[in-house]
Formats: structure tokens, C-alpha cells, sequence
């Protein structure tokens, strides 16, 4: 991408998952369900429940590393995002 941004683009437990940009700085698109977002120690730092794939805002969340753990059919799947300013 011309930006220098990235997504994420992976199968796990037969569940396809795009996350993007990544990194992200105030807006992360992620596919329709449940989502949590957690930093590296455990906390939890965002939860969202939608029915279609949309945007969230991270502007509020410091710059680093996030595990965002996302339910999707009934089936959990998780992925690490990047946040900068």
C-alpha cells in the first residue's frame, strides 16, 4: 500500500480474517462479531458486538502491540495490531 500500511489476512479454525490498516492509528477495519481487544498483559481494552464488517475506533489507545480476539461464526480467532501515532 501507498501509505506503508499493511493488513492482516489469515485463516484460523477455517475462519478467514482481514484486519486493516495494520498498523493503525484511529480506525481499524475488522470483519463482522464479536470483538475484544487486549494489550500484551491481559487487559482489556476494547469490546464491540456488530453484525457487518465496520470500522472502530483505537484513537484512544496508546501506541503498541494488541491481541484482538474476534468471534466470527461461532468460531474465535485472534490476531496482533499495531498502533501508532
Amino acid at each position: 500500500m501507498k501509505d506503508g500500511t499493511t493488513s492482516v489476512a489469515s485463516t484460523q479454525n477455517g475462519t478467514d480474517l482481514h484486519v486493516f490498516p495494520n498498523p493503525a492509528s484511529t480506525t481499524l477495519n475488522i470483519p463482522s462479531g464479536w470483538c475484544r481487544m487486549y494489550t500484551l498483559t491481559g487487559d482489556l481494552v476494547l469490546t464491540d458486538n456488530a453484525p457487518y464488517q465496520r470500522e472502530i475506533a483505537i484513537a484512544n489507545l496508546t501506541t503498541g502491540v494488541y491481541v484482538l480476539h474476534l468471534t466470527l461464526a461461532g468460531k474465535a480467532t485472534t490476531t496482533l495490531v499495531h498502533t501508532i501515532r
